[in-house]
């Protein structure tokens, strides 16, 4: 009980502290550096989350849809190849 307890914690801390870092600088550079309005500041957040949004659609996709008999080495060889 206190290992999970323990792994709880230190888990929770460290992801916090990281995305409170990260929310302060991202912020500083968006309003201070570049001189943005908070809308715009939030629809380029908004933005970037896009992806961590679409990743359990694609963990779905890569489940539920085989090619060629195969549930994820095919679209992780997609994923390789450069447009």
């Amino acid at each position: 009980m206190s290992f999970v307890f323990g792994v709880m914690v230190v888990y929770g801390v460290s992801q916090g502290v990281g995305f409170a870092t990260d929310r302060v600088a991202v912020d500083y550079y968006w309003r201070d550096v570049q001189g943005e309005q908070p809308s715009m500041v939030q629809f380029y957040r908004g933005i970037t989350w896009i992806p961590w949004d679409v990743k359990p659609l694609y963990g779905l996709l890569t489940d539920l849809l085989p090619v060629v008999g195969y549930h994820r080495r095919p679209y992780f060889v997609l994923s390789g190849f450069d447009s």
